[in-house]
Order: C-alpha cells, then sequence, then structure tokens
C-alpha cells in the first residue's frame, strides 16, 4: 500500500511529481484499500505505476492549449502594436488625401481671385456693387426687398423660387443675406448725437438742414456728402470750425451725462419678482380664468434676469460715460487751440481733423500708405480699416486723415503747437505708439526735405531745423514708451492700458514672442533717434534688455563694430522676419538704402521710411518718385489716378510740386 509512503514529495526518475498528481494517487490509495486484498495490487508494482500516472498527468497538463483570456502578455501587446500601426498609417493617408484637396481647393479660390481682380479693377462703384450682388444666390432677393418689407404685397412670406429641394448652399447664401440685412437695418440710419449732426451739416449730408433753408427729402447714413474731409471744405467754412467743434462737443459730453442718470434711473426701477409676487401672480391668473377682458397682471423679472439687466445697464452707463469723457478732453484740446488759429486756416483744418480722429476709439490698423479712393494717408495698403464701423458717407473723417487734410498740413504755420497739444490721443492717456502717430499721418506733414511751411517769418533753415527737432521729439517719446512698455510687460505680462491678460498671452511662447517684439521695437526707436552702438551698450547694461538675451549677446559681441558683422546678422534677421530689428542694424552700419528698402517692402510703410530718412532725403525721393511716376493717369477711372491730392502730396515730398 502507497499510504504507508513517507508524506515527504515522492521523487519518480528524478523528477518531482506535483502536488495534484499526488492527491489523485492518494485517492486511488483509499479506494485501492477498499478493494479485496486479491484484487489489491502488490506493493512494488503499484508505487510505480502510480509515479508514471503523475509524470503523464504534469506533461498532458503542459501540452493542453492556453485559452485567449490567458493568452501570453507580449502575444497581447504585439497584437496592440500592430492594430495602433494599421491606423496611424489610415490616418496619415486620410491626412495626406485632406491636404491635397485643400491645395487643389486654394488653387482654385486664387486662381478665382485673380480673375476676380482682373474683372474688377477697371468697374465704377455701381458696376461693383451690382457685381457683388451677383455672387449671392439671393441677389435678385435683395435687390427687390431693399427699402421695402421683406413679404410680398399682400403680407405673406416670399416662396422659395427652387421648391422644397432648394441647394443647400443657396439656402446658407440666403441666410448670410438675411443676417446681413438685419445687421444693416440695425445701424443707425443718420446722425446720432450733437456732434453727428454737427458732423453731417458739415460735410453737407443730403437731406440736412442747409444754411440757406434748403432741405433735401431723404438722408442715410452713409448716404452722398458734398465733402469728403475738412481738406476739402470751402474757406469761408473754416475760420468757425474750432470754435464750434468745441462747443458742439462740449454739449454732446453734457447730453451723455445725462443719459448715463436716466440708464442708472431706469435699471434701479427694475422689478424683482420673489415668492411671495410669483404666488400672486399665479392666484391673479386663475381668478382671472373665463374673463377674455381681464388684464394679465404685471410680470416681475426673476433675479437672474434682473441681474442681467443690472449688468446691461451698467454697461451702457459705463459706455457713455468713456464717451463723454472723451468728448470733453477733445473738446479742451480744440478750445486751448481755437485762439491761435485766427487767420490760420491750414491749421484749423487740421486741428479739426486731429481732433475728429480722436473721437473714435483706437482702432488696429494695418501697415500704413497712401489709399487714393478712400484718400486716406493712415490706412493700409488696400485702404481698409481693421476692427472699425463703416465710415462713409458723412463718418468718412472719423476713418483716417485724408491726402487732402495731409496736403493743408504741410502749409500750417502751428504744426509745433498742433503736435504738442492734440498728440498722443485723449484715448492714449499719455502712452506714444507708431500706429496713433501713422494714423495721424504725421510722417506725411512733418517730415521731408520739402515739407518746410511757407512762412516768411522764418527762413528755409530756420523752418527745416524746427521740423527736424519736433521729429526728433516724437521719435524719442516713442522709443521712452518702447522701453516703459517693455518693462512693463516683463514685470506683469501685460502691456501697458491692458486690464487683463488672455489665455493665449499667458502661455511662455507668447510671451517669449512678446517679449521679442517689445525688445525690438526698443532698439528700433532708440537706433531711429540717432542711438550708436556704444550708447546701445550702456543701455543693455541697465537691464532692459534681458528678457532677450540674444538681443544683448550681439550688441556686446567682439565683432559688433564691424560693419559687415551687422549687415550679415541684418540679412539673418530678415529671414527670421524680424524687419525692425534688421533695419536698427542696417541703420548702425549705415546701411540706409537697405534700412529704407524694408521698412518699405517688408513693413509696407512709407511714412516710417519718411522719419527714417528725414535727415537724408536722397535716400526717401527715389521711393517717392517711383511711387508717383507708377500712378494710373487721371483719366483711367481708376481710384488712385483721381485723387490729385495724392500727386500733390508725392510731389511735394520729392521736390517737383512746383511742376
Amino acid at each position: 500500500s502507497l499510504s504507508a509512503l513517507s508524506p515527504s514529495p515522492t521523487v519518480v526518475l528524478g523528477l518531482p511529481i506535483p502536488d495534484g498528481a499526488m492527491a489523485g494517487a492518494s485517492a486511488r490509495e483509499q479506494i485501492a484499500g477498499k478493494l479485496p486484498s486479491k484484487a489489491a495490487p502488490n506493493d512494488a508494482s503499484s508505487g510505480c505505476c502510480c509515479g508514471f500516472r503523475a509524470i503523464g498527468s504534469s506533461l498532458k497538463g503542459m501540452c493542453e492549449p492556453v485559452p485567449m483570456e490567458q493568452e501570453a502578455g507580449h502575444v497581447r501587446l504585439a497584437k496592440m502594436h500592430e492594430e495602433r500601426d494599421r491606423e496611424l498609417a489610415a490616418a496619415k493617408l486620410r491626412a495626406v488625401e485632406a491636404k491635397l484637396q485643400q491645395e487643389i481647393a486654394l488653387k482654385e479660390w486664387e486662381d478665382q481671385l485673380v480673375q476676380l481682380h482682373e474683372k474688377r479693377t477697371a468697374m465704377t462703384s455701381e458696376e461693383l456693387d451690382k457685381d457683388v450682388l451677383d455672387h449671392f444666390a439671393a441677389a435678385a432677393w435683395l435687390r427687390t426687398v431693399s427699402g421695402s418689407s421683406l413679404g410680398g404685397g399682400d403680407g405673406t412670406e416670399l416662396a422659395n423660387p427652387e421648391g422644397e429641394d432648394a441647394d443647400p448652399q443657396a439656402q446658407l447664401a440666403d441666410e448670410a443675406a438675411a443676417e446681413a440685412a438685419a445687421r444693416a437695418a440695425a445701424e443707425p440710419a443718420g446722425p446720432q448725437t450733437p456732434f453727428e449732426h454737427w458732423l453731417a451739416d458739415r460735410m453737407g449730408l443730403d437731406g440736412m438742414q442747409r444754411e440757406d433753408g434748403d432741405t433735401e427729402a431723404h438722408h442715410m447714413g452713409c448716404g452722398s456728402c458734398r465733402w469728403r474731409c475738412f481738406g476739402t471744405l470751402p474757406r469761408e467754412a473754416i475760420p468757425s470750425v474750432a470754435d464750434s467743434l468745441s462747443e458742439v462737443l462740449a454739449r454732446s459730453a453734457e447730453e451723455d451725462s445725462t443719459r448715463v442718470d436716466e440708464v442708472l434711473g431706469r435699471a434701479a426701477k427694475v422689478k424683482t419678482a420673489g415668492f411671495s409676487e410669483k404666488f400672486d401672480e399665479i392666484l391673479a391668473r386663475y381668478a382671472a380664468e373665463g374673463d377674455e377682458d381681464q388684464t394679465e397682471a404685471e410680470e416681475g423679472l426673476s433675479p437672474e434676469e434682473a441681474a442681467v439687466a443690472q449688468e446691461q445697464a451698467q454697461a451702457e452707463a459705463e459706455a457713455l460715460r468713456f464717451r463723454s469723457s472723451r468728448f470733453r478732453a477733445v473738446g479742451t484740446r480744440v478750445a486751448s487751440l481755437a485762439p491761435t488759429l485766427e487767420g490760420d486756416t491750414a491749421s484749423a483744418r487740421l486741428v479739426a481733423a486731429l481732433a475728429v480722429l480722436d473721437l473714435v476709439e483706437n482702432p488696429r490698423l494695418s501697415p500704413s500708405a497712401v489709399d487714393g479712393r478712400t484718400g486716406s494717408v493712415g490706412t493700409g495698403v488696400d485702404g481698409e480699416l481693421s476692427g472699425l464701423p463703416d465710415f462713409r458717407g458723412f463718418r468718412a473723417p472719423l476713418g483716417t486723415l485724408s491726402t487732402a487734410d495731409a496736403c493743408w498740413a504741410l502749409c500750417s504755420e502751428k504744426r509745433h503747437l498742433v503736435v504738442e497739444r492734440m498728440l498722443p490721443s485723449a484715448a492714449a492717456e499719455g502712452r506714444w505708439s507708431w500706429p496713433e502717430v501713422r494714423r495721424c499721418g504725421v510722417g506725411w506733414w512733418l517730415c521731408g526735405a520739402s515739407a518746410s511751411c511757407s512762412s516768411s517769418s522764418f527762413d528755409d533753415r530756420d523752418a527745416s531745423a524746427r521740423q527736424l527737432e519736433q521729429t526728433d521729439a516724437i521719435v524719442s517719446k516713442l522709443a521712452q514708451s518702447a522701453v516703459a512698455q517693455l518693462r512693463h510687460y516683463e514685470k506683469t505680462g501685460k502691456f501697458l492700458g491692458q486690464k487683463s491678460s488672455t489665455m493665449m498671452e499667458r502661455c511662455d511662447s507668447s510671451n517669449n514672442k512678446a517679449l521679442q517684439r517689445l525688445a525690438d521695437k526698443a532698439v528700433f526707436w532708440y537706433v531711429l533717434l540717432g542711438t550708436k552702438l556704444t550708447k546701445l551698450k550702456a543701455l543693455v547694461k541697465t537691464g532692459v534688455l534681458r528678457a532677450e538675451p540674444a538681443l544683448a549677446a550681439l550688441l556686446n559681441h567682439e565683432k559688433s563694430e564691424d560693419p559687415l558683422f551687422l549687415r550679415k546678422n541684418a540679412f539673418r534677421l530678415l529671414q527670421l522676419h524680424r524687419f525692425q530689428l534688421a533695419v536698427a542694424l542696417f541703420l548702425l552700419c549705415d546701411c540706409w538704402e537697405e534700412a529704407a528698402s524694408v521698412a518699405a517692402k517688408h513693413l509696407q510703410d512709407m511714412q516710417l521710411v519718411l522719419i527714417l530718412a528725414r535727415r537724408r532725403p536722397d535716400i526717401s525721393a527715389p521711393m517717392l518718385r517711383n511711387m508717383l511716376a507708377e500712378l494710373p493717369p487721371p483719366a483711367s477711372g481708376s481710384a488712385m489716378g483721381e485723387d490729385a491730392w495724392l500727386r500733390l502730396l508725392l510731389a511735394w515730398h520729392v521736390g517737383d510740386a512746383a511742376e
């Protein structure tokens, strides 16, 4: 019997027998013990057979397949990697196909834009409006509903001309046209404030009461005007423009202050419905059932609605306070200059134009150039203003300084007083910035070899020296403002005048780029001021440029005195699109033509070229002469070709005004 064996692990042929096999053997031994003695095997043969059975059972268990849920980990991981690789390959293929389709669509769109530009170049305003409307699916509908109701004559809605299965793109176009019509209807149709009434009257808006008592039947906010700017006003309208402007601004400020009290008073009377009011309202409704003549109880606002109404009232009051303060500040400036403008019509036109510009919130302008049709000197190459309302009709002077205003400013005898009193704008709160100066067209009427005033009280040399001193003072203030902006942003992570930083500006990469731009701007304006490399190194030692160590290392480099070294680094900065710093390095190595070329071509800023080359008119004159030669002829119908003020402005700066 095996029950007499030792309980220690059994070893058969040198191999250990598993515990399961031993358990099975013990069970068989117990069964065998219950058999008759004649059926029980002998001890030797029984022990040997049980050992072989245990080995066979163990080997059989090892050869049985493992279930899928118990598959080896490395096998499952390999399968997961293969599946992931297939997904990534499919996603990459889809991305390549999408990019190819996008490139094809972009190429088709560019071709369409080129064809559209060629088609619309020689169009008049009426033809252009008609052509633009033809690109909308709802063009006919727009023409039929202009100035009338949106439905038919019987009050029914217009039916879909394409039936129930209309084109989705046409439906989207209809929705966009409807939204545009709604926005246009929401805009004010005409002057809204005393200042706008004054401006519309001065610009000769159709429908306004004229001095001769003649009144036309209608007018719109963007209607036709006799004049587009103060530079084109008749001479007899100029002597009283400063006094009347200051008076109307003071009256507008008082009116807005009164409206603030009215808005806050209405907000204080907002009724908030509590539990008892709601309960009484429910009882009143039940009591009024069946009585058609019973008027409904007055409904109060919920606490949430009341809070929203209060916030809206506060926002409206704040906007009115801001506009009132702006009217009052600009009116004070004009009133202080009014006594000095007697007999100087050119200065009076300039003061009025700058004052009206100051009444608009600081816009984001594209790079400066001269635009023909709009007659503006502070807008971008395309003459568009970013983030501004529609400045058509009598509101045109609110957009930017016109070429006519700039030409009259060249003849002003009080330019130094105008710069001191009117710049920077009231909204800037004493902070100087190039977009503000550029919008006022300072480069066009304060710089240039021929820009000296025609006054007989000074000779040409004294006038030019005073003009250069005034320009240097502006550049100095721009440089100081750039350094202050850099230090403030380095400490707070916000720009001067900014209340809170956006999410994008809190990112490290965005902060680094902002610091880089501010550092480039500071060095740029100091170099334009005439600062040499020695003073720039001293500026680095003050720690102003510690946020941009690469720039500090460049200025402190052992080869920084070598013009060839600075020139090579300037070209490298052009590749990095750091144009302002590239201009600064070109100026440090006396490469004036390269610096002016970068400002004109890359920065697209001819006013900056005039500021940069204010002591080197031979640098800016060829560029201005090329601009003058490239203007279309007046009879071509082109917008820029028809602007005689633009031709006079360019000719003045190149010294050919007499011709």
